[in-house]
């Protein structure tokens, strides 16, 4: 298959063709339907070690339910902010109370581990999830690192379940 591309470079246009192997393409999509063939404690032990406190099973469905919820009732813009930059742009103006969503099996670790410090000073629940994957997935995102929740009355069921789990979680060990 070849794909035409145009490209800007200072003002003039470029075109460049490539080619893509389709059947590269045809499997990954096939791979994306398939269910996840690892188990929680599988992808548990794949995250790094400063990765805590992390979410329970039960609790990392119930977040990413939350976050589907969020997702079908199109209410991304005001309950979900996700990536580095937004959930810091958030956590520094302070005008939303909520909780902070972070994969624990980023790499380098050091992209979110910022985040938790910021948010144990603005007062504001952190958990980890395993799984970097599922919460973008969770999200509708191609990949995501950390997602910053707040309420709304449409999802408050399901928020305030979460939130009322999240602070019960012990807090981690200095």
């Amino acid at each position: 298959m070849c794909l035409l591309f145009r490209h800007m470079a200072r003002g003039s246009v470029m075109e460049t063709e490539e080619t893509i192997d389709v059947s590269l393409l045809d499997q990954t999509a096939a791979n994306a339907d398939e269910e996840p063939t690892m188990t929680y404690e599988e992808l548990v032990s794949l995250c790094a070690p400063i990765a805590k406190p992390m979410a329970s099973r039960k609790l990392t469905k119930q977040i990413y339910k939350l976050l589907k919820k969020i997702k079908a009732a199109d209410l991304r813009k005001e309950c979900a902010h996700f990536g580095v930059k937004a959930v810091m742009r958030t956590l520094r103006r302070g005008d939303k109370k909520g909780f902070v969503v972070l994969a624990g099996d980023v790499s380098p670790i050091d992209f979110i581990s910022h985040i938790p410090v910021f948010a144990e000073e603005k007062d504001i629940p952190y958990i980890y999830v395993p799984s970097e994957q599922d919460l973008a997935l969770a999200v509708g995102t191609n990949s995501t690192m950390c997602v910053f929740v707040s309420n709304n009355e449409a999802i408050s069921k399901y928020y305030e379940a979460c939130l009322q789990e999240i602070q019960s979680t012990p807090a981690p060990v200095a």
